[in-house]
């Protein structure tokens, strides 16, 4: 290694950008996305390993600095968004005026269009497969690249072995890239794919629980039942009291559903899915839910757009949205506002349920959605679970963001269909 110059600058490099995406891969699937504590910790990694490899230039030529500085200023807008782009980019800015040295100028153009072209790119970013995401990641570095050859070819003209200096400064930057972005993205799956099997394993135990109790409670109900409507069709039991009966039976009714509906939890949906207007459908659960907010208070804000069809069971995603509409009733012991929109993308219907409720810590919202958890005083997490079941049945996903004082918002993805 000591015949290369460089070479050891350069080793020193790529272990910085090495132990930099390590600290990325193994913590920020762990951190709550969209939260603070997720943006300062991208902050201070990706801003960490800018300033070292700018500090240790593994080549030097013509005031040009050769570094690998162009990784951790793509990731952060990428994976950190609007407020670490700015951040970085003060950073750099400061620290390359420090440095200083005759180019100073175009690193500082050069640094200002990676860090503001691949802010664009990370709108695109989030929600990508993973093939997609490398290719919105290399997008900005292939445009850096391509510049800097054109500049460096002219400006290196009598810099002995320019061409080897540029393709290694190339394929270096590209490959370590790519390795970063798949590393961090396949981390990130693995992370998602153990919380499903937890909860697909808390879900598991709790329909056995139901199915080994469905059968001793549905015995007695369907005894009552039966004894209740030969009372109705009694001669002995007066008019007036067999509307009290028939109320009685139709209780029973509803407590036979709510059993069927945890029993769901156990075994696969065998309902046929059809296309359901989820317009309509979220109106009419407003609809069916408004007195029960006027009892607590609550005024009900409904926005829907354009018509909006996804695939299910009507029965169920009404069941769903009772649920979570409910919950944010319930949320607001004094009053407030729930606030409901329908949207429309290119591949999914939208569907947002906003409080102005007490809100969630984040400890809170890490146990939303487990069997028997519910911030609740009587609550039993048994609806919220089954709603989330429901979502995930359909191909869908349920987000939650939430800070105590300034309420939750639920947000409900489901995949798109042809309306009839």
């Amino acid at each position: 290694m000591q015949n290369l110059p460089g070479a050891s600058e350069l080793l020193l490099n790529m272990c910085i950008v090495f132990i930099g995406s390590l600290t990325l891969q193994f913590f920020l699937p762990m951190i709550k996305p969209g939260g603070m504590a997720r943006t300062l910790f991208v902050q201070a990694v990706l801003n960490i390993e800018m300033f070292l490899c700018m500090s240790f230039p593994y080549t030097q030529a013509k005031g040009f600095s050769f570094d690998l500085r162009a990784i951790p200023m793509i990731l952060g807008p990428l994976y950190g968004g609007p407020v670490t782009s700015a951040t970085m980019l003060t950073l750099f800015l400061t620290y390359r005026i420090f440095i200083g040295g005759p180019q100073t100028m175009k690193g500082l153009v050069i640094g200002i269009s990676l860090v503001g072209f691949s802010l664009l790119m990370s709108r695109y970013f989030t929600d990508a497969p993973r093939a997609k995401k490398v290719v919105l990641a290399a997008a900005p570095m292939v445009l850096l690249l391509s510049g800097l050859d054109i500049l460096l070819w002219h400006a290196l003209e009598d810099v002995h072995g320019r061409i080897l200096i540029l393709v290694a400064f190339d394929f270096i930057n590209l490959i370590l890239l790519t390795a970063t972005i798949l590393g961090m993205e396949y981390v990130a799956e693995n992370f998602k794919l153990s919380q499903e099997i937890n909860r697909t394993e808390k879900l598991h135990v709790v329909g056995e629980l139901a199915a080994s109790i469905a059968h001793e409670i549905r015995n007695p109900l369907t005894v009552t039942r039966g004894f209740l409507q030969l009372a109705i069709q009694s001669h002995r039991v007066p008019p007036d009291e067999k509307d009290y009966l028939a109320t009685a039976v139709d209780e029973l009714d509803r407590a036979h559903g709510i059993i069927n509906d945890y029993l769901s939890l156990a075994r696969p949906s065998t309902d046929e899915s059809t296309s359901i207007d989820l317009d309509e459908l979220v109106r009419h659960v407003v609809d069916t839910l408004s007195p029960y907010a006027h009892l607590h208070n609550v005024k009900v804000s409904l926005h829907v757009s354009s018509r909006v069809c996804v695939p299910g069971d009507s029965k169920k995603l009404t069941q769903l949205f009772v649920n979570v509409i409910k919950n944010a009733v319930e949320a607001m012991p004094a009053g407030g506002l729930v606030t409901i929109r329908t949207q429309c993308s290119k591949s999914r219907g939208t569907v947002s349920i906003r409080d102005t409720g007490i809100g969630m810590s984040n400890e809170e919202l890490k146990r939303l959605g487990n069997p028997f958890y519910s911030t609740k005083a009587n609550g039993t997490g048994l609806g919220l679970m089954a709603s989330y079941q429901i979502c995930r049945s359909l191909g869908g996903k349920i987000e939650v963001s939430s800070s105590p004082g300034k309420g939750t918002e639920f947000t409900v993805y489901l995949p798109l269909t042809k309306c009839p």
